[in-house]
């Protein structure tokens, strides 16, 4: 949790003119990192203890926040927004 916080400070200093990362809650943020860093659906649901479905509802509501159509587009919008810490 800390790290999402140190995270989202980090976004909102940076002086970035894009506010869709702001229409991402805390859960939805959390689990676009997983998706980026390659995790399945199944595999983020243990991690978060969410059902598959819940998880698929939150990648859902992302990619319609964000306009993007598939996995590799959410990888790509991560890595554009330093939401990895590679």
């Amino acid at each position: 949790m800390q790290q999402l916080v140190e995270l989202l400070a980090k976004h909102a200093t940076s002086g970035s003119n894009d506010p869709s990362i702001q229409q991402l809650s805390g859960r939805e943020l959390e689990i676009l990192q997983l998706i980026a860093h390659g995790h399945t659906n199944k595999e983020i649901s243990k991690m978060m203890f969410l059902s598959v479905k819940t998880v698929e509802a939150h990648r859902s509501k992302i990619h319609k926040k964000l306009h993007l159509k598939t996995r590799a587009d959410a990888v790509d919008y991560a890595l554009r927004h330093k939401l990895l810490d590679l």
